[in-house]
């Protein structure tokens, strides 16, 4: 097998396969990471501490309420 330049994709079958199994699981958790800009940030962690929640909870809440709307109306 010849190399070839440039990044690996990392999208073999077996991971195509791996991560289609993954998602069709629905138990358990998975982490997210996001960067966002810190004065954003901490109006998220002031926003969660108001309502009594973690900033977990409203990410979670806030992406399931986005993610029902249909497509077109998701996209600002």
């Amino acid at each position: 097998m010849a190399l070839k330049a440039g990044r690996p994709t990392g999208r073999t079958s077996e991971h195509i396969d791996r991560v289609r199994q993954q998602l069709a699981v629905e138990d358990g958790e998975a982490r997210l990471n996001v960067r966002m800009p810190k004065s954003e940030y901490r109006r998220l962690r002031r926003f969660a501490l108001d309502a009594d929640m973690s900033v977990s909870d409203v990410v979670r809440v806030a992406l399931r309420q986005y993610m029902s709307k249909p497509a077109d109306e998701s996209v600002s």
